[in-house]
């Protein structure tokens, strides 16, 4: 016996109502903080720039890895003063409204360039500590570290970005710059591998390989430039980051494309978000206007600067901010005791730095989101319209008739559901 199925059934509603509140979730306003690391000396890392602690007592990982320490214990304190607050015991939390206030650390392109291209086992030893490092920073804060030369055997390399978002268990994705330009450094008897569609396969899984270290929680390798953020507030977003001549070639469009049309298939059933990021990190890049997924676009260039939003005078900071910020730089100095730490009225620049040449931060007002572009937003639109009213309908025959056998009709006009009763 068929037992027709009424949408006026209250339940229905109620199921409705609930994936409803679950997509409001998913798109709650986010809001970007960018603090920008530029580099001096063309801001190639240690690429044809001698540093002055480039000798065998302080090995490049570590200076590396130390490099980064450094610059994210300052964004770290910027983000726990404007974020976070503090009990009597000394316990950190968000602030009541901050849980989608998101502040991100940039580098620009090559700037952790080395002399020669890193190993794939020393890539993989520096993502492990980056990893660790990450764990013990707050939620909310990302790091983008732009960008690392990984040799893949004896003549080619690979230029490559990690995307960090830090907290109790860190994602780190890693990816890969597509189409190398002729302004990229070069290494002697090396080539940059030419990352198209056809001769991308067999590298890819040769390098996926030897740096996904062995737990759930490790790095991913993506040679797509897309990929979804989520904030501590449970909004989420796509962060699509083109490598320098990338924007060029449009790739950031069609991997945001690839990715939607994954999320939008027909038995794909998750709620899609609706905000982007789109940043160009590169050296030096002007911007295409048939390449910009949005008119927010941000770009960390050395040369081409910031490009978005207004820059923050580091004498509006809190004091208590320029304070701690002193703090951690003198910490840092007992081991690199050439490194100088400088605040003026309006950045802090390092000179000495663990790696590479001097550099400087800038600090940026926080801007909000944008949708994605309206052909990429009406697909999604429509999408998530279907896995709610599906999902609905579903859950509510399987609350109504537990013991039932649920069949799907596929009509033209949405989804027709009927269920069968057993025994």
């Amino acid at each position: 016996m068929r037992l027709a199925f009424k949408s006026k059934d209250k339940s229905y509603h109620v199921l409705k109502k609930h994936q409803t509140r679950k997509l409001d979730r998913l798109n709650q306003p986010v809001t970007i903080s960018d603090i920008v690391v530029r580099q001096s000396d063309k801001g190639r890392g240690e690429f044809q720039y001698k540093n002055p602690y480039r000798h065998m007592k302080f090995p490049t990982l570590k200076r590396m890895r130390d490099m980064v320490a450094l610059v994210a214990d300052i964004a770290t304190e910027y983000h726990l003063q404007n974020h976070f607050s503090h009990d009597e015991n000394g316990q950190r939390s968000l602030k009541e409204g901050h849980e989608n206030e998101v502040t991100r650390l940039l580098f620009h392109e090559a700037a952790f360039y080395t002399p020669s291209p890193l190993t794939k086992k020393d890539f993989d030893k520096l993502l492990t500590a980056i990893e660790r490092m990450a764990s013990s920073l707050p939620e909310n804060l990302y790091l983008l570290l732009s960008s690392f030369p990984v040799a893949i055997n004896e003549n080619h390399y690979v230029n490559q970005v990690v995307h960090v978002q830090c907290g109790a268990v860190p994602k780190l994705t890693i990816f890969t710059k597509i189409t190398p330009s002729g302004f990229d450094p070069l290494f002697p008897n090396m080539k940059c591998i030419h990352y198209s569609s056809e001769k991308r396969k067999p590298v890819q899984d040769d390098l996926a390989m030897s740096v996904l270290p062995d737990n759930e929680n490790t790095p991913v390798i993506d040679y797509s430039c897309t990929l979804k953020c989520q904030t501590s507030g449970g909004a989420e977003f796509f962060s699509v980051i083109e490598i320098c001549k990338d924007h060029f070639f449009k790739e950031g469009y069609k991997s945001l494309n690839k990715q939607i049309d994954l999320m939008t298939e027909p038995r794909a059933n998750e709620l899609i978000p609706r905000q982007l990021l789109h940043t160009i990190t590169s050296n030096w890049i002007d911007f295409v206007d048939d390449s910009m997924l949005t008119n927010k676009i941000v770009r960390a260039d050395p040369i081409k600067g910031y490009d978005f939003g207004n820059h923050i005078p580091l004498v509006s900071l809190s004091a208590a901010f320029r304070a701690k910020v002193l703090q951690t730089s003198l910490e840092y100095q007992e081991v690199y005791k050439k490194m100088n730490l400088i605040m003026d009225s309006e950045v802090i620049s390092i000179v000495n730095p663990p790696f590479g040449p001097p550099l400087t931060l800038f600090f940026y007002e926080a801007h909000q989101l944008s949708v994605l572009p309206a052909d990429f937003l009406s697909r999604v639109d429509q999408h998530n319209e279907r896995v709610i009213q599906q999902y609905s309908y579903q859950n509510c025959l399987l609350f109504n008739y537990p013991s039932a056998i649920i069949k799907e009709e596929k009509k033209e006009k949405g989804i027709k559901l009927t269920v069968k009763r057993v025994g």
